[in-house]
């Protein structure tokens, strides 16, 4: 129809409605994809990705189930079109054919000034032009659905892929990081068998030692103590080949509990009552480490601890000898539940470990103890301090350009170990680890301990006499005496310690006695302790 036969009044309907359409079709556009953004976007936001991959099923159903729901409406529209527009509107067809006569027919009478006939005409156009509007609009609206939910499950059905790919790939990495882990143990466990292929000669070395120290034993000596100058120069050279030959590896445990820790296995036994324990999160953690074949956490060379264990046996109280001569003993893990007055001045002891055991009178003095671990046990009147050049004794010689042949303890372990009358003059040793222990009377005169931690630790009248204390952190420990603080600032090196990083609060005895390494009090003199109250250490203000 000529848009220059329809009056301004039709010109402006049927403007409205086109918009009207538009707008119809616009919002029905906007709310299919909003619900598709809700059905998809929704459970990967709360849900996660998880959720559309394992119910990707679930949500191409649900669409297949939408998408055939609107088919049969449009099925049933078109199948029904006639009787719908028919009741709607008293039509029963839209053609545009036939909205020429109702328009001629309005034209006409106006033009002869039949106002009925006009009106009668132009209602029947405008039932004509809704009828179609409504007709185009269904349909435009039946196939944007259809079209959008098709769209939405080839996207679904990619994105579900994607997700299922990135999934796999996870998966695959984590077997990969598994598959290192066993290459790892593999390697670890064949050096294990490696080394292991010296024990035959640490036996071989055993009988010899308790033959040669039989034969000594004849000479009267009040107690069976031997000299390494009283062994033969074969034996010697056996022990000290034996340390080369051994490597440092981890080996296979059975269980993450120390079967010498009392404490964890104390916990783990009672791991079946969790409800009578004050820390049920600490149970669940013990629970987590039954019989669990794990490589050890740090690389420790058994066959060496156990030369030194050979050693204390034979009543062979001294290491120098074999020190001097190359003996490395680096990375032993000595198994002996306790040494008593054997000294290993100047041997080489880094990496080495003593933890769980009872070191009485042991001396160090000039020893390599680096990153050494004395973890849970219990030291009492041994020596660390740093041997004075004048008094090194043969065969090693002092250097007459240094005061003190050091003893270096960088980063050496003694956590939650019990350290009574023990002596670390001069030594040089960053980055100490003393955090739960309990430190009574020890002497760290002169010694340079910078960074070292007594966090949580129970102190007991420690001597930091010209100690350098930098960036040492007393931060939950519990001191006796209110001036800990001003003491420590006036015996350390001027400069090397901050009071004013630390608040002390007075707490009761009762607190006292909840350190887990207060049980041990029974064994510090009553003089320091006896009329000083207790206080716990906060540490205030960040280093730097």
């Amino acid at each position: 129809m000529d848009d220059d036969t329809l009056t301004p009044e039709d010109k402006a309907e049927l403007s409205e409605a086109a918009a009207k359409r538009l707008e119809f079709s616009t919002v029905t556009i906007g709310l299919i994809l909003f619900m598709i953004g809700i059905a998809v976007g929704f459970p990967l936001a709360v849900i996660g990705t998880s959720f559309l991959t394992e119910n990707a099923g679930t949500l191409v159903a649900i669409i297949l189930t939408f998408a055939g729901v609107i088919a049969l409406i449009g099925t049933l529209i078109l199948l029904f079109r006639r009787r719908i527009l028919q009741f709607l509107f008293n039509v029963s067809a839209t053609q545009l054919e036939l909205f020429s006569r109702p328009l001629s027919e309005t034209a006409r009478s106006i033009m002869d000034k039949n106002p009925a006939s006009a009106i009668n005409s132009a209602e029947e156009l405008t039932r004509l032009l809704l009828a179609r509007w409504t007709w185009i609009s269904t349909r435009r609206w039946l196939i944007g659905s259809l079209t959008g939910l098709i769209a939405s499950l080839a996207a679904l059905a990619g994105t579900a892929l994607l997700f299922r790919q990135n999934e796999l790939i996870a998966i695959q990495t984590t077997r990969l990081e598994q598959q290192n882990d066993l290459i790892v143990t593999q390697i670890e466990l064949g050096e294990a068998q490696r080394t292991a292929g010296i024990v035959q000669g640490l036996l071989e070395i055993g009988d010899k030692l308790a033959q040669e120290t039989e034969v000594l034993k004849g000479d009267g000596r009040p107690a069976a103590f031997f000299k390494l100058d009283e062994l033969t120069n074969g034996i010697r050279a056996r022990i000290i080949a034996a340390t080369q030959s051994a490597r440092p590896y981890r080996y296979l445990q059975t269980s993450l509990v120390n079967a010498n820790d009392t404490d964890a296995l104390n916990i783990l036994a009672m791991s079946r009552r969790p409800e009578i324990l004050r820390n049920p999160e600490l149970v669940e953690q013990m629970v987590g480490r039954r019989n669990r074949g794990v490589l050890k956490e740090h690389p420790v060379s058994p066959e060496r601890g156990v030369i030194l264990s050979m050693l204390y046996s034979a009543g062979i109280l001294e290491t120098e000898l074999l020190s001097f001569f190359g003996a490395d003993f680096s990375y032993s893990e000595v198994a002996v539940d306790t040494l008593n007055l054997m000294t290993f001045r100047f041997a080489r002891l880094r990496f080495s470990s003593f933890e769980h055991m009872a070191l009485n009178s042991v001396t160090f003095g000039g020893a390599s103890l680096d990153k050494a671990r004395f973890r849970n046990s219990v030291l009492t009147k041994c020596d660390f301090s740093s041997v004075p050049s004048d008094k090194v004794e043969p065969p090693y010689r002092g250097d007459p350009g240094m005061e003190f042949m050091p003893t270096t303890m960088a980063g050496v372990d003694f956590a939650d170990a019990v350290v009574l009358d023990t002596d670390f003059t001069s030594v040089h040793a960053l980055a100490m680890n003393f955090d739960g222990a309990l430190v009574s009377n020890a002497t760290f005169n002169g010694a340079d301990i910078g960074g070292t931690t007594f966090r949580n630790a129970l102190l007991v009248a420690p001597d930091f006499t010209g100690a350098g204390l930098q960036s040492v952190d007393f931060d939950g420990a519990i001191v006796f005496g209110a001036d800990f603080l001003e003491r420590a600032m006036a015996q350390a090196q001027e400069g090397t310690f901050k009071p004013e990083r630390f608040e002390m609060a007075e707490i009761t005895f009762g607190e006292v006695e909840a350190h887990p390494r207060a049980v041990q009090l029974f064994s510090v003199p009553d003089e320091l302790i006896s009329g000083k109250k207790p206080f716990r250490i906060k540490r205030i203000k960040p280093f730097g």
